[in-house]
Parts: C-alpha cells; structure tokens; sequence
C-alpha cells in the first residue's frame, strides 16, 4: 500500500497467499506473515509492484503473529507455542528453537532479547530469548481475560485483553511483571499496536466502526462503545475514540485502573 496520502492509501502491489494473513512484520526489503495453517511466509518486498514469496515455515496449528529482531523472526504459532525463526537467509528461514508455556499463542512483541507472547487464559509470559536456540520464561503476569494482543514500550506492555479490556502491565522486571492500570472497554479487545487498541462490540463477528482519533491535546479519556484506545507519552496517558459520532462520549478525567468507562 501506498501510504504518502493517509487519506487515501493506493494498492501498488498483492501477492495471493496459500491462507488469509493474520499478521506481518516488515524488516528491510522483506516482509514476513503470519497465515494461519500456511504457517509463516517470507515474502520480498523490493519490488513493491511485484512482491514475491521467496520462503517459508510450516506450522502444525495456526501462525497468528509475528515480531522481528534481527535476524530472527518470533512466531506466535497457535498451540504450538512460540517458535524462534533464524531468517539470515530469508530465502531459507530455519526455526532455532521453540518455547511451549501452556495456554493459545495468539500474539507476540519483542524488546530486544526479550519476548512477550500474549497466551490467551494464560496470560502475558517474559521469555528470554538471548540464545535463540533455547528460549526459556522469565516472568508471568495473569490477566484477567483472554491475552490476544501485545505491543511494548518504554518498558510497559499494553495487552488486548479480551473482555477485560486493554491491561498494562510494568514489565521493567522481568521475573515479576505487575499490572499498572486498564481500560475497559465495552466490546472485545483484540489486538494492540503501535498506539491503537482493537475492539469488537457485540458478536465477534460484528466489529464497531472505527474513525480516527483527532485530537490536538490528548489526554485522558474513556468512552462507551470505545472502540480505539491510544497512549501518547507513558502507560497513565490513554485516549478513546467513540463508536458513535459523539464527542461528547469521552471522560477526560480517566486514568488506568477505572473499571468501567464513563458516559457523560
């Protein structure tokens, strides 16, 4: 996608994939996708006109979602845990090592050596994955719903999860990660990057609508039927976006650790 107009992204290129992507991760002239039962695709991106599939792994279950580190790509691969992939050759990616915590591996953040899986019932783990080869938990936090969804930064994580909403946890010690506050939202948290949260109302099947949050002044909010959520400069700053064409749906006297979203 072209994206030098926001307003009005252009498709320059597509590849047809063996299975619909869940995620993808870029790095340098590679792009690297999650496809579910095709497992993990490798996929040169030079030639934006004409990406090409150059290689790939299997998975047993369902790739749902990918993070790059180097030279090494973090699958989160469904059941079957996350996996360590080395993609110096990406033409040849091999898997270095793979780590099995329990619970479903829906999504995956990487700081560093360290990597966080989001395992659905099981939580947020803290894997150290200095030797790739054998990648070994460090710390746990238990959320209080499904862990889907998982970016880091400065030193927190912010979790989408599930019906519990957005959680951010301190992950500045590995070995005891501690929850710091929350969002609750009023559909289901599903995915988290970069500074927006996704969240479905109702039926899964039925997301909300979602619109850009424009605000000149961020700060502190919470909505009804919030359906994005953003941070702008550290886990006590968050920001909602309405559902409905509302503006005056959002509480800006929010802070993590509200329970329930206030409708004025």
């Amino acid at each position: 996608m072209d994206i030098s107009d926001p307003a009005k992204p252009a498709c320059v290129g597509a590849l047809s994939l063996a299975a619909g992507p869940y995620d993808v991760a870029i790095a340098g002239d590679y792009a690297f996708v999650a496809t579910g039962s095709a497992g993990m695709q490798v996929i040169d991106i030079s030639a934006p006109a004409n990406p090409q599939r150059i290689g790939g792994v299997a998975s047993p279950t369902m790739a749902k979602a990918v993070a790059v580190a180097g030279n090494y790509v973090c699958l989160a691969d469904g059941l079957a845990g996350l996996k360590v992939i080395d993609v110096s050759n990406p033409a040849d990616p091999q898997v270095a090592g793979t780590y099995d915590g329990g619970g479903y591996h829906y999504g995956v953040a990487v700081d560093g050596h360290l990597v966080y899986p989001a395992t659905g019932a099981n939580g947020l783990q803290v894997i150290d994955a200095s030797n790739p080869g054998s990648p070994q938990r460090l710390g746990l936090y238990s959320t209080s719903g499904d862990a889907y969804g998982v970016t880091v930064a400065g030193g927190y994580a912010y979790v989408a999860d599930g019906g519990a909403g957005l959680q951010v946890i301190d992950i500045r010690n590995s070995a005891s990660p501690q929850r710091l506050g929350g969002y609750r939202t009023k559909g289901l948290s599903e995915a988290v990057a970069g500074n927006l949260l996704r969240s479905r109302c109702g039926r899964r099947s039925h997301p909300c609508r979602q619109r850009p949050i424009r605000s000149p002044n961020p700060r502190h909010a919470a909505g009804h039927h919030g359906v994005q959520a953003r941070w702008n400069t550290g886990p006590s700053e968050l920001e909602c976006s309405s559902s409905r064409n509302d503006p005056a749906m959002c509480d800006e006297s929010h802070k993590p650790g509200l329970e329930e979203p206030i409708r004025l």
